[in-house]
C-alpha cells in the first residue's frame, strides 16, 4: 500500500440535516480494500470514513468515500459514495 492519507480542500458536499451546500476539507486516513493489475501497473482501491461538522446548522455529518490510485504513487480518482447525519439539532 502506497497511499496512506488523502487530503483535498473546497469538497462539496450537501447536508442531509439542512439541505444547505457547504464546503468541506478532507484529511482522512485510507484503508486499501483491494487492487487489480492493469497495462501501467496495480491500480488500488481506497476507502475512507470521516465525519465533519455543518458550520450551518451545527450537525455531524459521516461521509464515506473510494480513493483510486493508478498507477501507483498516482492519484487517479475519488469519490464520495454516502453522506448520512442523525439531524441531532434542529
Amino acid at each position: 500500500m502506497s497511499l496512506e492519507k488523502f487530503s483535498k480542500s473546497d469538497v462539496e458536499i450537501i447536508c442531509p440535516c439542512c439541505k444547505e451546500s457547504i464546503y468541506i476539507e478532507l484529511d482522512v486516513d485510507l484503508e486499501e480494500v483491494g487492487s487489480d493489475e492493469r497495462e501501467m501497473g496495480t491500480e488500488t482501491q481506497y476507502e475512507f470514513l470521516t465525519s465533519v461538522e455543518c458550520y450551518l446548522c451545527e450537525n455531524i455529518i459521516e461521509i464515506k468515500g473510494e480513493v483510486w490510485e493508478y498507477p501507483e504513487n498516482v492519484l487517479n480518482d475519488f469519490e464520495i459514495i454516502e453522506v448520512s447525519s442523525k439531524c441531532n439539532k434542529q
